[in-house]
């Protein structure tokens, strides 16, 4: 019998019935408005790991409005009358669980830890039909959109960072070592300012202020930094600096740790937006 059942077991891996096809589908509903569905993963320090075809993505949690398990939407405004500040789970039954949402355990479903005022409680995804974390830069229920292009990624695998626009370093959770050469893939345009001045990964063309993390390169465009540089400060191309991605393919790794990504702009409270990065593997130089 115990050999059947190996068997079974087996048989349903080759199928590609793993833990990981048992994954609790979600979508993430950004402060931005942009959606992101797969299978979600998991809940640490870098934020949440979520699942898309197969590629897993790290979305900060301060990114994060809304996650909803299937329940057809977001309710407003009588859900967030209740939010004050905090986080907020809507259980399908109807009742509410206010707390702290954090952590994420188990695969299908997942379980759902909140830090409430009488103590930790475990919720069932089950159970829960969405979360609130924050309020929408729309407070309108209808007109969230994606706002990041429905343009492919190609079919090579790696891990794909949301990088907010309103953030000032974005953890990928890859660990690089100097001379390496990561390549890049990258979708998205954020607003860089109040007027509604949009760019893309290479920023906006022709405009470079002072005082931002990578002087002389555009405003907006996607930067980076390697190991333990703090704030915006350092802003030198050498072995600790920010360093220009924009809409390079591959760029080699200056110096080694993790590897941290991030908007060229000295102001971020005024602005909107992502960019959708994948690191594509890396490779010696």
């Amino acid at each position: 019998m115990r050999r059947h059942v190996m068997a079974v077991i087996l048989g349903l891996g080759v199928l590609g019935f793993g833990a990981s096809a048992f994954q609790e589908q979600a979508t993430l509903i950004l402060k931005s408005g942009t959606r992101v569905s797969g299978q979600l993963v998991d809940l640490n320090a870098s934020g949440f790991t979520i699942r898309v075809r197969g590629d897993e993505r790290q979305i900060p949690k301060n990114d994060v409005a809304v996650i909803d398990f299937g329940s057809g939407g977001i309710r407003r405004p009588s859900e967030l009358n209740d939010l004050r500040g905090q986080h907020l789970a809507v259980l399908r039954g109807g009742g509410v669980v206010l707390g702290e949402f954090i952590d994420i355990g188990g695969t299908h479903p997942l379980r759902l830890t909140f830090a409430t005022a009488s103590g930790e409680r475990n919720l069932s995804s089950a159970d829960v039909a969405r979360i609130y974390l924050a309020r929408l830069a729309d407070e309108e229920e209808e007109g969230v959109k994606d706002t990041i292009p429905s343009t492919p990624w190609t079919n090579r695998t790696g891990r794909i960072v949301t990088v907010s626009a309103r953030q000032q370093w974005t953890a990928t959770g890859v660990t690089v070592t100097r001379g390496q050469r990561m390549e890049f893939e990258t979708r998205g345009r954020i607003q860089v300012d109040p007027s509604g001045l949009m760019a893309g990964s290479g920023g906006v063309t022709g405009r470079s202020d002072a005082g931002t993390p990578v002087e002389g390169a555009p405003l907006g465009a996607l930067i980076a930094r390697v190991g333990g540089v703090t704030g915006w400060t350092a802003r030198a191309s050498g072995a600790a600096g920010a360093f220009l991605i924009g809409t390079q393919d591959s760029v080699v790794m200056p110096n080694g740790g993790q590897l941290f990504l991030g908007v060229n702009d000295r102001g971020l409270d005024d602005n909107q937006g992502s960019f959708e990065v994948k690191l594509i593997g890396i490779r010696e130089r």
